[in-house]
């Protein structure tokens, strides 16, 4: 299919990236300092090298001339990795590319760090609760999708979708743990039939979840959405899946100094742009988006009664959900709720 190229919103990522993934792809043999790094993060990442070379023969199939006028020379065959890279700025991380929809990690950015709040050791005193009791697991479960607007003409032929999640967090070990399912999780891998104003309910499925000694600060969750030309659906998965550890790779290369979470954040900023260039274009991807949701995010929700109906901007649909995700100016919207372990609820308001 024809692939839809954008201008990255950073080129040399995008380059370096490509440069790396063929060194490690042919066995990791460059000396710099450069690829020694981001080598050895794809390495710990568990990305196979036959996934890298799958990447890096995605990228390679786009005509050199269109990529050195999107990226410049170091995109050219015979280009030459940096020897090193000097950390990045902090402040160059933004939230122009991910979604915030919790309240407490939204509001920390925006207004300062005394809005984070612990989410296991602190609630008794915050509620005069004694028999608080702090959550061991969070579970993050997808609930169904919902089409706005298909890709073809409305009362033309109808899309055939899936979307596949690709969950992150971060160790206290420094470790990061990727989780990647397409959905629907049924043998026929696809949702058929989509017209513009459709719902689908499940399959219901788990999409990450994890212990809270293991999780620091939080996790993010990033949902594409592929329209089904002829592609296996489980092929793209696995691609995505290394993209996914090729954006954290970079992140933890440039950034060295953010806090996990914030590392979660430019991982998101760099994703996009790593699927443009580098997933293959059998199947069509829609869009995609990051939803980066801190621990004290995923205690609120847990705690919450998940809503049952959508009903923002004209858009309207019924599913279960305590987030939603969307993408392509809100063509599909994918639905996701949060369980906590052991249940504790947010007692009821009371009411005089």
């Amino acid at each position: 299919m024809f692939r839809a190229l954008r201008t990255p919103k950073d080129p040399e990522a995008i380059t370096q990236a490509a440069l790396a993934l063929r060194d490690y792809a042919g066995g990791g043999t460059s000396p710099t300092d450069f690829e020694v790094g981001f080598t050895q993060r794809l390495q710990d990442l568990g990305v196979s090298t036959a996934a890298a070379q799958r990447l890096v023969d995605n990228f390679d199939s786009i005509r050199p001339s269109v990529r050195e006028r999107f990226l410049g020379p170091q995109a050219l065959p015979g280009a030459t990795p940096p020897e090193s890279i000097a950390p990045r700025d902090p402040a160059t991380v933004t939230t122009s590319r991910t979604a915030l929809p919790g309240f407490v990690f939204r509001s920390r950015l925006l207004f300062g760090e005394h809005f984070y709040r612990p989410p296991t050791d602190t609630f008794s005193e915050q509620f005069g609760d004694d028999s608080f009791i702090p959550a061991n697991l969070y579970r993050i479960v997808y609930q169904g999708m919902h089409c706005v607007d298909e890709t073809h003409i409305d009362f033309g032929t109808s899309d055939t979708t899936y979307i596949i999640t690709s969950a992150t967090h971060i160790m206290p070990n420094g470790n990061n743990e990727v989780r990647t399912e397409r959905h629907p999780n049924t043998a026929d891998k696809r949702y058929r039939g989509v017209d513009s104003g459709n719902t689908f309910q499940g399959p219901v499925a788990s999409c990450w979840q994890q212990t809270v000694a293991n999780t620091v600060e939080g996790m993010s969750v990033t949902t594409a959405v592929f329209e089904n030309d002829k592609g296996d659906p489980d092929y793209y998965r696995d691609e995505v899946d290394a993209a996914v550890k090729v954006a954290l790779a970079a992140a933890a290369l440039y950034w060295p100094g953010l806090s996990p979470i914030f590392k979660l954040l430019a991982q998101g900023e760099l994703l996009t742009d790593i699927f443009n260039w580098f997933l293959q274009t059998g199947d069509d991807l829609i869009g995609d988006q990051t939803v980066v949701l801190a621990l004290d995010d995923l205690e609120d929700y847990g705690r919450s009664n998940r809503r049952t109906s959508y009903n923002r901007g004209g858009i309207a649909f019924n599913l279960p959900y305590h987030f939603v995700s969307s993408v392509n100016d809100n063509d599909y919207f994918a639905a996701f709720t949060v369980t906590r372990e052991p249940n504790f609820p947010y007692p009821p308001p009371v009411v005089e």
